[in-house]
């Protein structure tokens, strides 16, 4: 289990206009094998991690529909780990680490529309994102003819660049109360993968 943080703000200001501010973690993965497990030199262990942060203006245009856009950034750190199978015998098995990380912008779209009876229905877009991942893979505990090998192919201190796509996403979520004490939310999704 894991702590996921998020901070949500929204102020009023004059006239119709909001302002609104968000600061999360919204997703991330994480996994661990051993070392010892017989796809390790496949993959080890790996980690996925995002943070985004978004500013929002709003305007209620009536007391029927509100609009608001404003950007949002999301930063990607990736962390993998590989185990080597070294060229010479009596050698243990080598490690190699690749982290990287990336960070892009992209601009938010909503709407909320309320109808009578204490029910409202909300749109909201977020457009594709495309932080270019950049790292430098780390050997460690590599044999003298590996790391030779690895040199004389120029894989040693080579940078690495992964083009990564955070999909579109389009979202509709529903809203009603049915008295002070009850309610009822749903929400679909479409991701354009």
């Amino acid at each position: 289990s894991a702590v996921v943080p998020g901070n949500f703000c929204a102020n009023a200001l004059t006239g119709g206009w909001r302002v609104g501010l968000s600061v999360s973690g919204p997703s991330g993965i994480a996994s661990g094998y051993g070392k010892h497990w017989s796809g390790r030199y496949h993959m080890d262990e790996s980690a996925l991690a995002f943070f985004a942060a978004s500013a929002v203006l709003a305007y209620k245009v009536n007391d029927k529909l509100s609009l608001a856009a404003g950007p949002y950034g999301m930063y990607v750190d990736s962390n993998i780990e590989t185990r080597i199978n070294n060229l010479l015998p009596d050698y243990p098995d080598g490690r190699v680490q690749l982290e990287e990380e990336g960070a892009a912008l992209g601009i938010t779209l909503g709407s909320v529309y309320p109808f009578p009876d204490a029910t409202r229905v909300g749109v909201t877009y977020r457009s594709e994102l495309k932080p270019d991942l950049e790292g430098t893979p780390s050997f460690h505990n590599i044999d003298p003819l590996l790391r030779e090998t690895l040199a004389a192919a120029h894989l040693l201190g080579t940078e690495v660049d992964v083009d990564f796509v955070i999909p579109a996403q389009l979202q509709a979520g529903y809203y009603t109360e049915f008295s002070e004490r009850w309610s009822m939310t749903g929400d679909l999704m479409w991701i354009d993968m």
